[in-house]
């Protein structure tokens, strides 16, 4: 009964594919989704930055995907902390995963109902 892990390995993989687009998606084109992620990309007592008067000068003064954590309670510039790096090893992951989880699919081989029966293609009448 390969057929179910099989399905859940692809399910996994698929999953993973889709989280790099979301990481990727959200903080080029609107990073305030990227907040519920705050405690994986920010340093302790931080959360990723989302006002966008804030944000964009910030974004414009380096590159438009770098990901910048701030404290709440001020808005002193010593606070900030750029998390790019965490951002891509995220991705990495999530790409290292899916590649893991397909793999292993491909491994799984799928047998046939009666052991030693042949396989006899549907036939059509």
């Amino acid at each position: 009964m390969t057929s179910l892990p099989r399905t859940i390995l692809g399910w996994i993989g698929t999953f993973l594919i889709l989280a790099i687009v979301f990481l990727l998606g959200t903080n080029l084109f609107y990073p305030p989704a990227l907040k519920p992620l705050s405690p994986v990309l920010c340093p302790s007592d931080t959360t990723v930055e989302t006002n966008s008067r804030i944000l964009g000068p910030a974004r414009r003064a380096s590159d438009r995907y770098r990901i910048w954590c701030s404290s709440e309670r001020s808005s002193d510039e010593s606070v900030w902390a750029d998390v790019t790096d965490r951002w891509v090893v995220a991705m990495v992951v999530c790409g290292a995963g899916a590649v893991l989880a397909f793999g292993v699919r491909s491994r799984l081989e799928v047998r046939p109902a009666r052991y030693g029966a042949p396989i006899e293609p549907a036939s059509r009448a």
